[in-house]
């Protein structure tokens, strides 16, 4: 059976959680939501992925109590890499971090926080819009990044300070950047058409994938770029250049800052090269990495 939302929450949180899915099967969105749909008998962790797969958007109850699950961790990190729609919902005064934050960044979120409840309906239409492949709206902000007055941003402005700056030396400490995308006419650019600002690498190798590395490659695209058909190609390069592995992937897919991902038995990947081409395959703009350290 398919779903329309897969509700992931932490025990901890379970009554709010069954609260919201109750709210949202009343205004007709079906929900899978543990343990009341696990199988009797069944192996739980693989039907919750399986629940997972069914549903078309996962609705995240975000709180310390999830931040700190491995297991909302892991489901968010499920739908992260299949592209699913992913709509957290603030039900306490935290931030994400870590794994967390980079499958969080530029989400639409909704602030919940101190009475959820009066968010009920928010919520509904935040569902049924991330259904319909559109963003929400409302009572919806993007964090991090969103500035506008009585925002969430506004509400932890020195959170998301201190989270940037932790950001920053990561970036400093572990990436040395050295390319900028150029214009189609080879001419530099002030703002480039496509940028690299660093690369994650996960080590996922004690948690049951076909792969034992995942590489993240998190950049920007500049606001002139409108063609949704043009392809952001990421090669993912070894010590001695040569490449490892590659990605394809159209602008209309991008989700927030993440331009590539690649998947790998090895560890080897030292520095990537990312092109932006037109659909008939014309190099429009380029930038590259210098070797990197993995985080």
């Amino acid at each position: 059976m398919d779903y329309d939302i897969f509700i992931s929450y932490s025990s901890l949180d379970q009554e709010i959680a069954e609260d919201i899915c109750s709210y949202f099967e009343k205004n007709g969105l079906s929900c899978w939501i543990a343990p009341r749909n696990v199988r009797a008998g069944e192996n739980y962790a693989e039907e919750i992925m399986l629940g997972l797969d069914s549903a078309k958007i996962v609705v995240l109850i975000f709180s310390q109590n999830s931040q700190s699950s491995k297991y909302v961790i892991k489901e968010v990190q499920k739908a992260f890499i299949n592209n699913k729609g992913i709509l957290p919902i603030n039900i306490d005064d935290s931030l994400p971090k870590g794994k967390m934050e980079t499958f969080l960044r530029n989400k639409q979120w909704l602030n919940a926080f101190p009475n959820p409840e009066e968010s009920y309906d928010d919520m509904v239409d935040g569902a049924r819009r991330l259904i319909k492949g559109q963003r929400p709206g409302g009572g919806f902000v993007q964090v991090p990044g969103n500035d506008d007055e009585g925002s969430f941003f506004d509400k932890h402005k020195y959170h998301l300070i201190a989270v940037a700056a932790i950001i920053l030396i990561a970036i400093v400490g572990f990436v040395a950047f050295d390319g900028t995308g150029m214009n189609s006419n080879g001419s530099g650019s002030s703002q480039p058409l496509v940028s690299i600002d660093y690369i994650q690498m996960d080590d996922d190798s004690s948690k049951g994938y076909s792969w034992k590395y995942s590489y993240f490659v998190f950049g920007s695209l500049s606001s002139n770029v409108s063609d949704s058909s043009n392809v952001v190609h990421v090669d993912f390069l070894d010590d001695s250049g040569k490449v490892v592995m590659s990605n394809d992937t159209k602008v209309k897919d991008i989700e927030g800052n993440t331009l590539g991902i690649g998947y790998s038995n090895n560890n080897n990947v030292a520095k990537v090269s990312l092109e932006l081409k037109d659909k008939q395959g014309k190099v429009l703009a380029s930038a590259q990495s210098s070797n990197f350290v993995n985080q």
